[in-house]
This record gives C-alpha cells, sequence and structure tokens, in this order.
C-alpha cells in the first residue's frame, strides 16, 4: 500500500503546514498592541 503511505505523508505534510501558520499567526496577534 505505497499510495496510502503517499496520502499519509502528504496530509501530514498538509497538517504541519497549517499548524506552522497557525503557530505564526498566533505570535504576530500575541506581538500586536490591544488597544
Amino acid at each position: 500500500r505505497r499510495c496510502n503511505s503517499k496520502t499519509l505523508l502528504r496530509s501530514y505534510t498538509v497538517v504541519a503546514s497549517i499548524a506552522a501558520i497557525l503557530s505564526v499567526a498566533q505570535i504576530i496577534t500575541s506581538n500586536l498592541p490591544l488597544q
């Protein structure tokens, strides 16, 4: 089942990229002054 491993790796990379974007967005929003 090499196709399953490929899809699993692809989904993992997508989730990792989304998590990275969310973390960066959270850092930016936390650095912004809330006035």
